[in-house]
């Protein structure tokens, strides 16, 4: 029996019509389809298409685990070892000044108490000496009468009454208000994070070089912040914000800043609306917190008048106009705060009382639109 002639639009019969075939080869099955690269295969090419991708994710897998031993050898490298060492180094000098210090503290001390080093007690020491010599001579050759003794006598009462009060007021303990040694601060850099970002282009999803220049992000709306940096590093340029008075939201840059001034520099654009710069208690709040309030410290905007101790103050000019960029400058450590106008060139500065303004201190800003004087 001969085998029966196959006719190709029979079989054309028993297949349905399809526009989807393999990318890879001439089989009409295409029933996977690609949403990476958007491209149709046959079930034996779609278990090939997978086989290079799944070699590319266990090659991030592996790279990502690399990034433990990165971060951990960072600990140990040679920068953070130097670092580590220059602390250690200044804890020793430190040390040695603190020592050498009481060294010369406790010789002076001496000195004053064998009356070597103190003036006041030689002087006294020579005129007793005196006053016994001139007694012995007395004794010896019989030459006084009644007014030598009266003179001698009260010469005596006087050394004595010498004696006491330089025996309880001759020397005291004093500390110098100048540093004696620079506090270490150990400041974290504020490294920008960076990541690229992506978007879909004819059906391709593509990075944003390939459109136009490479865009980045950091942090959401990072545009519209004032970045301050801790220790007076503050960066130097800042947006101006829609809202009037000042630029606004701060944002400082090392976390262990946030919610409290410690030291810093804090940069503004002056506008009609602001009326008050300057600072006040954190234990103190913000809202409804008049400005002649002893915990207040600044300067007014619209008039020559500064706030300090409880009082407006009318005083120097403050030079302060609308349009203005301005610098507060905040040390906690040496408790004071300065306010610099960059544009007129002119600076300010206030000493803090921190038994009426209490560390730590938050920025206070005032509006004419506040309800409290």
């Amino acid at each position: 029996m001969s085998a029966p002639v196959v006719d190709s639009k029979c079989c054309a019969f028993f297949e349905p019509p399809s526009d989807y075939g393999c990318s890879q080869c001439d089989n009409q099955m295409g029933i996977f389809t690609c949403h990476g690269c958007c491209q149709v295969f046959c079930p034996q090419h779609a278990a090939e298409h997978r086989a290079p991708l799944k070699v590319r994710l266990d090659n991030l897998i592996v790279e990502n685990q690399k990034l433990d031993t990165h971060i951990e050898s960072e600990k140990h490298s040679d920068e953070y070892i130097k670092l580590q060492q220059e602390v250690d180094d200044w804890e020793e000098k430190s040390i040695e000044k603190i020592r050498q210090a009481a060294a010369e503290a406790r010789k002076k001390l001496s000195d004053i108490d064998s009356g070597y080093g103190n003036s006041q007690i030689k002087k006294i020491n020579d005129c007793r000496e005196a006053l016994t010599a001139r007694l012995k001579k007395a004794e010896v050759n019989n030459d006084y009468h009644e007014q030598h003794l009266t003179y001698w006598e009260q010469f005596l009462e006087d050394l004595r009454q010498n004696y006491i009060r330089l025996q309880s007021n001759f020397v005291r303990i004093e500390f110098c208000t100048r540093p004696f040694i620079a506090k270490i601060l150990v400041v974290e850099n504020a490294v920008a994070t960076r990541f690229t970002k992506w978007c879909y282009y004819q059906k391709d999803c593509v990075q944003t070089t390939a459109l136009r220049q490479s865009q980045y992000f950091q942090e959401e709306n990072c545009s519209e912040i004032l970045y301050i940096g801790p220790c007076g590093q503050a960066t130097e340029a800042f947006q101006p914000l829609p809202k009037p008075g000042i630029e606004s939201p701060v944002e400082i840059l090392d976390s262990n800043y946030a919610g409290a001034l410690q030291t810093g520099e804090y940069r503004f654009c002056l506008t009609k609306e602001c009326r008050f710069i300057g600072i006040i208690s954190k234990n103190v709040g913000q809202k409804k917190t008049p400005l002649n309030t002893p915990t207040v410290y600044g300067w007014s905007t619209t008039e020559d008048a500064i706030y300090r101790d409880g009082y407006r103050q009318f005083g120097s000019p403050n030079d302060l106009h609308p349009g203005d960029t301005v610098s507060l400058l905040i040390s906690s450590e040496q408790q004071w705060i300065r306010l610099r106008n960059i544009t007129r060139k002119r600076t300010h500065e206030l000493h803090i009382d921190v038994n009426k303004c209490p560390l730590p201190w938050q920025l206070k800003i005032a509006f004419t639109s506040d309800n409290y004087e």
